[in-house]
C-alpha cells in the first residue's frame, strides 16, 4: 500500500496508525512493566502530543529507554526507525486539514464534513464556560458545532493551564514565553505577537497543522484583553457558512445529464472564486469593500423574494424517481397471526397440575385400534389383537364379574356382621346369668 501511495500521489505522505501501535505495548514489552511502572504513561507523554520538537522527543525517548533497560529492545528499536512515520512530532510543518492522528478519526471524515452543517449548528448555541472571556463567544457563533467543541477546549487549557512566564520586546513583535503545565517535556512555548495588525505566532505550530489556534495564543489574548476574534486566523472551511444551505446537486433532479451536473458546478465554483478574489483585492479599500457589501446584499434581498424553495423530498419521493416506480402499491400487508420465531418459547401461559386435571375431567382418553382399550395407541400397545366385537362383549364380561365380585363382599360383609352380633347377644346373657 505504501508503494502504491507514493506511484499514485507523489506529494502525499502515508503514516502509520499510532493506536494500532501503542495498542500491542503491552504485549510486546510485557503487562508487568506497563501495569507497575510509570513506563507507558512516560511513553505516551511524548507519543500523544504534537506540541514537542523532534529533537527533544528523540532525547526523552532514549531518556526513557535507559531507565527502563529497553535500549536493545528489538521491536521498540523497530519503531524509532521508522519514528517519522507514526510520531507527530515529524509532522509539525505540514498542514493536517484537520485530521487527527488516529485511523478511526480519518476513517470517519466523510461522516464529519458532511454533518459538519447540521440542524444543531444552525439553529442551536453551545454552551460557554468562560462568559468573562468574550472570544468564546464569538467563536461560538463563528464555528460550527463540531470545530467550536474542538476550539472551546483549547480556550479552556489557555486559560486553566497555561500561564505567561515572561516577555519582550523584539522590534514591532512581543515574544512571550508560555508554560503549559499539560506538556511537562516542553519548558516554554514561544508566542510572537504584534497587535498593531493582530499578527500571532506560536512555536507549537497548531494553527499551521490544524487551522486552528492554541491554548498558548489564548493565554497571550486574555492577557492583552483583545476583545474581538482575529479575523485573519477563521479559516473559512470551519465557519458556519462553510457549505450553503444548497449544494449543486440539489439544484439538479435525479434525471439529469451528468454534463448538466458538471456545468452546474463550474458556475458555482466561479462564482465562489470571483467573489473571494474581489474580497482580497478590495480588503485594503474599505469604502470600495463596503459598496461592494451593499451590491451583495441587495442583489441577496432580490434572489430571496424571486426562488422559493421548495420543501425537502421525503424518502418515499426519492425512491420513487430513482426506480421509476410512482404509484403507490395497493397490496394490502397485514400482519400474520399466529406466527411464532425461534426462541419465543409457548405462546400460552404455564398450567398449574390441578388446572389440567379439572380442564381433563370428563374427557376420554385414547383408545388403541388395536385392543381396543384406553389409555395408550396402537404402537405402545402390548396386549393381543382382538376385534371390536370382541372387545365389547370383553369388557361387558368384565363389568359382570366386577358386578358378582361387588355383590360376594358384600355378602361376606353381611355374614361377618351378623356373626359379630350373635357373639354380642351370647356375651349379654352369660352377663345376667
Amino acid at each position: 500500500m505504501k508503494k502504491a501511495i507514493e506511484d499514485t500521489w507523489p506529494e502525499s505522505r502515508h503514516r502509520l496508525c499510532m493506536w494500532h501501535i501503542m495498542d500491542k505495548l503491552s504485549a510486546k514489552v510485557g503487562a508487568s512493566i506497563c501495569n507497575n511502572t510509570d513506563f507507558k504513561k512516560r511513553l505516551c507523554a511524548i507519543v500523544w502530543t504534537d506540541s514537542i520538537i523532534p529533537v527533544k522527543f528523540e532525547s526523552e525517548w532514549a531518556t526513557i529507554m535507559n531507565d527502563f533497560n529497553l535500549v536493545d529492545h528489538e521491536w521498540l528499536q523497530s519503531l524509532y526507525q521508522i519514528r517519522d512515520t507514526w510520531i507527530p512530532a515529524y509532522y509539525r510543518e505540514e498542514v493536517m486539514s484537520g485530521l487527527m492522528r488516529t485511523s478511526s478519526r480519518s476513517e470517519s471524515e466523510n461522516h464529519f464534513f458532511g454533518q459538519k452543517n447540521d440542524h444543531d449548528t444552525r439553529n442551536t448555541n453551545a454552551e460557554i464556560w468562560a462568559e468573562d472571556f468574550v472570544l468564546e463567544d464569538q467563536a461560538s457563533r463563528i464555528y460550527t458545532r463540531t470545530i467550536f467543541f474542538d476550539q472551546q477546549l483549547e480556550i479552556q487549557n489557555g486559560i486553566h493551564r497555561c500561564a505567561i512566564g515572561k516577555w519582550e520586546d523584539i522590534g514591532d513583535f512581543v515574544k512571550f514565553f508560555v508554560k503549559d503545565w499539560e506538556q511537562p517535556c516542553t519548558t516554554f512555548f514561544e508566542v510572537m505577537m504584534r497587535e498593531a495588525d493582530m499578527t500571532v505566532y506560536c512555536t507549537c505550530k497548531r494553527f499551521e497543522q490544524f487551522g486552528l489556534l492554541c491554548s498558548h495564543i489564548f493565554c497571550v489574548l486574555r492577557m492583552l484583553d483583545i476583545r474581538e476574534f482575529p479575523q485573519r486566523y477563521i479559516l473559512r472551511r470551519w465557519t458556519r457558512e462553510a457549505v450553503p444551505n444548497s449544494a449543486p446537486g440539489a439544484i439538479l433532479g435525479i434525471n439529469e445529464t451528468e454534463d448538466r451536473y458538471n456545468e452546474v458546478n463550474r458556475v458555482v465554483r466561479e462564482i465562489t472564486y470571483s467573489t473571494e478574489s474581489v474580497i482580497n483585492k478590495l480588503v485594503t479599500n474599505f469604502d470600495a469593500l463596503c459598496s461592494f457589501r451593499d451590491h451583495v446584499v441587495n442583489y441577496f434581498k432580490t434572489a430571496d423574494e424571486s426562488v422559493v424553495n421548495a420543501p425537502p423530498k421525503s424518502r418515499r419521493e426519492k425512491f420513487a424517481e430513482i426506480t421509476g416506480n410512482t404509484k403507490p402499491s395497493e397490496a394490502t400487508v397485514r400482519v400474520p397471526i399466529g406466527t411464532r420465531f425461534k426462541g419465543m418459547g409457548k405462546p400460552k401461559r404455564m398450567k398449574s397440575k390441578r388446572e389440567i386435571a379439572v380442564s381433563q375431567l370428563g374427557k376420554k382418553s385414547r383408545q388403541c385400534q388395536n385392543c381396543f382399550r384406553y389409555g395408550h395407541n396402537r404402537r405402545s400397545c402390548k396386549n393381543p389383537t382382538r376385534t371390536k366385537e370382541q372387545a365389547m362383549a370383553e369388557d361387558h364380561g368384565e363389568e359382570a364379574d366386577e358386578v358378582e365380585e361387588e355383590e360376594d363382599e358384600w355378602e361376606e360383609v353381611e355374614e361377618d356382621m351378623d356373626e359379630q352380633d350373635e357373639d354380642a347377644l351370647d356375651e349379654e346373657d352369660g352377663e345376667e346369668e
